[in-house]
């Protein structure tokens, strides 16, 4: 399957954040992204994102996902970002 991420979680309070973050992402919500590093970024939610298994570099398993932003207004515009990438959201309009 080949599914690998740099980041995965197995702790049962890093998995229901990650379960809290899917919450807020519901499929058409316009929202503005802040990541950990700082860079905040808006768009629309595709698709709700899902918690899905993955493996790290050391091959263990753990909880990750995928959000994909994309903007009606730039259509060859899209973005993928990790759950665990995530600081906060904010919904908009």
């Amino acid at each position: 399957m080949g599914r690998s991420a740099d980041i995965i979680y197995t702790r049962q309070g890093d998995i229901e954040r990650l379960e809290e973050l899917v919450e807020q992402l519901p499929d058409s919500a316009r929202v503005r992204i802040t990541l950990h590093d700082g860079h905040v970024v808006t768009g629309v939610v595709t698709v709700r994102p899902a918690l899905q298994l993955y493996k790290d570099a050391d091959e263990d398993e753990g909880f990750n996902g995928e959000l994909r932003l994309e903007d009606p207004r730039q259509p060859s515009w899209g973005l993928d970002i990790w759950l665990s990438d995530i600081g906060a959201i904010e919904r908009l309009g």
